[in-house]
């Protein structure tokens, strides 16, 4: 091995190594030293180190090279350090690395979910759990590192109390948690509850109440989903903005020129591809629609529940909406047919080919006319569709869920209590109820071909959603509201069928003051578009 003035060998008599200083790109060298030093560490002391057990059997450095376990199994490391930093490095060397608690950035939540919960009732309780956690235990010791100038009682408790004072003051803000006439009691809103039950943060659920009103439209819900605080960690790589740029190019919702670099920008432009169907520019892309997809149901179902609490219709029936075009890679408007298998935009006549429909056609009618007619089916298909994708397309066309619809109103206070439902104009049914009195609405739904579908009585039917990240549940809404005033009256989720037929209550009160008024039963799938169905 040559001399150079950057490394040196000390050789004994008997011609081993005793030790040897290596550059760090000469750890490729086979070699077997007893002792191995980089010379950027020497200095007046050592420490011996022996390694034991390392993972994969490898002795790894800092700079990422290795010795192989080939060579050797074991060995011992020196460290020269200077003597008035010795002990220092010997704590690390010895004790375990203290991990300290994050809690703080989170604790609001979880006094949130405590509240919802009764676990904690009273500001006292909440400092009762906070004694209780890891944070506790390491502001005693490293108080530092949590801003506690020093460990007298008095001083703890103040800064305890500081804490749970301002954590339920940020609760109070949200909506989600108001403080009695005491000023010690906690009591629950709507909103803790709703956050609480979809695990989402205080600060959504605010966002909710100060953003949604009576006529919401769809695109501002769209940028509502888009800017909770749950994607503030969708990540942005290196150049990615100007991707981002140069797919907003190609989609119909414009978003702000200055914000490509912005998580929430991001999220936006993914949900827009997804319902376009435009190809991902890279793998990352594909891998952060399946994330936005994990949190994008149950921050829409809190946002429904925010909005028919507050008891708006048309504001409701959008995010709806938007929960199935998520669920099936769909716009509203385009074509329900595009939810089989196989099928694209410019295959979409071929299914309307048929001498028993005429003019507008609808979804429902086209199940209808295929079911139990694959012959029909190919002869239309076969130009474009091989045996094997026709067998797809109608076997998801058999499954889809046509519901047939049955409804009674009951209540003890019924004017005539063998009333004869007429019809009026419009298709409106008239029922003399008295005002201001409880009602319920008993609607019947019922799947007739449900016997066809291959259905797990435990978990019910799968919808079908190849374009979604995972199985989703065959679902539907039932509500009923005023479309005259735009009120929610009363809104039930239900499914997924377990058998033949579901039967969903609805209970609401009329309205104090006597007159007509004409209510809508709406019947709404949450996993596809086109099987909506409105009394």
């Amino acid at each position: 091995m040559k001399k150079t003035e950057e490394s040196w060998n000390i050789c004994s008599r008997r011609g081993r190594f005793r030790f040897l200083l290596l550059r760090p790109h000469w750890l490729g060298v086979s070699i077997f030293p007893h002792i191995s030093l980089s010379s950027r560490y020497l200095s007046s002391m050592m420490v011996n180190l022996p390694v034991r057990g390392l993972p994969d059997n490898r002795c790894s450095t800092d700079d990422g090279k290795s010795w192989s376990s080939t060579i050797r199994r074991s060995g011992t490391a020196c460290i020269y350090v200077h003597d008035i930093k010795k002990h220092f490095y010997k704590k690390f060397l010895y004790e375990p690395f203290p991990v300290e608690s994050n809690l703080l950035g989170v604790l609001t939540d979880h006094f949130n979910a405590e509240i919802v919960a009764g676990t904690v009732k009273t500001k006292q309780d909440a400092m009762d759990y906070l004694t209780w956690t890891y944070f506790f235990r390491r502001l005693l010791k490293n108080p530092a590192y949590y801003h506690l100038e020093d460990l007298e009682d008095d001083n703890i408790n103040t800064f305890l109390s500081g804490i749970v004072s301002g954590k339920i003051n940020e609760l109070e803000k949200s909506y989600c948690v108001a403080v009695d006439l005491d000023g010690a009691t906690l009591l629950p809103q709507i909103l803790g509850y709703i956050a609480s039950y979809y695990y989402l943060s205080h600060k959504t659920v605010k966002m909710f109440a100060d953003t949604l009103n009576p006529a919401t439209s769809f695109n501002d819900i769209l940028q509502l989903l888009c800017d909770v605080t749950e994607y503030d960690e969708m990540p942005v790589r290196h150049n990615e903005d100007k991707i981002n740029e140069e797919m907003s190019s190609s989609l119909p919702i414009r978003v702000p020129s200055f914000s490509y670099d912005s998580p929430h920008t991001k999220v936006h432009l993914l949900l827009q591809a997804h319902f376009t169907r435009t190809a991902m520019p890279m793998t990352d892309y594909i891998t952060d629609l399946k994330s936005v997809h994990d949190q994008a149901i149950r921050i829409l179902q809190a946002m429904l529940d925010v909005a028919a609490d507050s008891g708006w219709l048309k504001t409701s029936l959008n995010i709806m909406h938007l929960v199935k075009m998520i669920i099936q890679g769909c716009w509203m408007k385009d074509d329900p047919l595009l939810q089989l298998p196989h099928v694209e935009p410019h295959q979409l006549p071929l299914f309307y080919q048929l001498e028993s429909l005429s003019g507008c056609v609808s979804f429902p009618e086209i199940l209808l006319a295929y079911s139990n007619r694959f012959d029909l089916l190919r002869k239309n298909l076969e130009s474009d569709f091989n045996e094997r994708d026709l067998l797809q397309i109608h076997k998801a066309m058999s499954d889809m869920p046509l519901l047939r619809v049955t409804h009674t109103i009951t209540g003890s206070e019924l004017l005539d209590k063998s009333y004869c439902p007429k019809e009026a104009p419009g298709g409106a049914i008239w029922v003399p109820v008295h005002a201001d009195k409880e009602y319920s609405i008993e609607v019947k739904l019922t799947l007739p071909r449900s016997g066809k579908f291959q259905q797990n009585k435990k978990s019910g039917r799968k919808a079908h959603a190849p374009r979604f990240n995972k199985p989703v549940d065959e679902t539907w809404w039932v509500l009923m509201g005023e479309i005259e005033s735009g009120e929610l009256i009363a809104m039930k989720r239900c499914g997924p069928f377990r058998g033949n037929t579901l039967s969903v209550p609805l209970s609401f009160y009329t309205p104090e003051t006597p007159g007509s008024h004409i209510y809508t039963l709406y019947i709404i799938s949450q996993t596809y578009l086109g099987l909506d169905q409105q009394y």
